[in-house]
């Protein structure tokens, strides 16, 4: 069974679109809670609980439990996205203030091992994790050596000080080239694809 995957699939947008033509199935990943009930609704809306299904579950390098700053209640839902230890989420992003709720994570690796879930034979992933894409891509490792499905992510290409030029970007890049990928082909704004060699 062919599989793609959506990181970050917040409301759905993406994984409505994926899960139509057949044959393939699309798991959805969520963590903020606000908008994986969206997410849920829009596929019962859609009558495709069938084809996608949606797990309230952040992906990121191990199990873990890390506190999230969600935006969805400003109408910011793609905002979203994990707080550092010293962050308090108080401060909030773009003059909003967060509601921060703690979030379940786990590696793709190991929620595609879990008995009985099965990931199928994984050919696109989608990712938009707000700033989280190496950690969802390390936790990932053995699914893009044994599938080499095709991934288009989001990534920050902000150079920062200090640091890479290239911004997450180029830790995304390096990562998946070592993994036998192309470069990442620019398709517009933040987003590169990146396809198997």
């Amino acid at each position: 069974e062919m599989v793609l995957l959506d990181v970050g699939a917040n409301t759905g947008c993406f994984s409505l679109l994926a899960a139509e033509p057949p044959p393939h199935r699309v798991i959805a990943f969520e963590p903020a809670s606000a908008n994986f009930e969206v997410l849920r609704l829009n596929i019962e809306a859609n009558n495709l609980q069938h084809r996608i299904t949606p797990l309230n579950l952040g992906l990121w390098n191990a199990s873990s439990a890390l506190r999230m700053c969600s935006l969805a209640a400003q109408g910011l839902s793609g905002m979203s996205r994990l707080l550092g230890p010293e962050e308090s989420g108080a401060e909030g992003m773009f003059g909003a203030a967060c509601h921060v709720e703690e979030v379940k994570l786990s590696s793709l690796d190991l929620v595609c091992a879990e008995e009985g879930r099965g990931c199928g034979r994984v050919v696109f992933i989608k990712i938009d994790a707000e700033g989280s894409e190496l950690p969802v891509l390390q936790g990932a490792a053995a699914i893009l050596r044994r599938d080499k499905p095709q991934i288009f992510v989001e990534v920050d290409m902000t150079p920062q000080p200090g640091g890479d030029p290239r911004g997450s970007a180029g830790a995304v890049n390096d990562f998946l080239v070592a993994l036998g990928y192309l470069p990442g082909e620019d398709m517009g704004g933040s987003n590169l694809l990146f396809v198997p060699t």
